[in-house]
């Protein structure tokens, strides 16, 4: 019988365990873990993930364990990692796709 260590995004949360379970969406483990960690707020991750990926500028997530960011909505913005969006300041606007709030054409 030889015991083989979890790959990364897998865990075995007891001794003597006969398979590796996966990690849910919003969580990570690295390789030999006994548990998933889950990502903090501004990341997200899908199953089976060996780390967490920031949300990319125009998305964001406000809570820990997200397995996927939410777009800002229009004439909001965010940088890349936020846990929220933020209003573009006046005579600016935005889309919520690139996380930029350029200035308003004139007229």
């Amino acid at each position: 019988f030889h015991c083989v260590p979890c790959s990364a995004g897998y865990f075995a949360h007891e001794v003597g365990s006969g398979a590796c379970s996966l990690c849910i969406g919003g969580t990570f483990s690295e390789a030999d873990s006994s548990f998933c960690g889950l990502c903090r707020v501004g990341e997200h991750s899908g199953p089976g993930s060996g780390w967490c990926l920031p949300c990319p500028a125009g998305r964001y997530s406000s809570m820990g364990g997200s397995s996927e960011c939410s777009r800002c909505s229009a004439g909001h913005t965010s940088a890349e990692g936020s846990g929220n969006c933020s209003a573009c300041a006046a005579g600016r606007y935005a889309l919520g796709v690139d996380g930029s709030c350029p200035l308003c054409f004139p007229g």
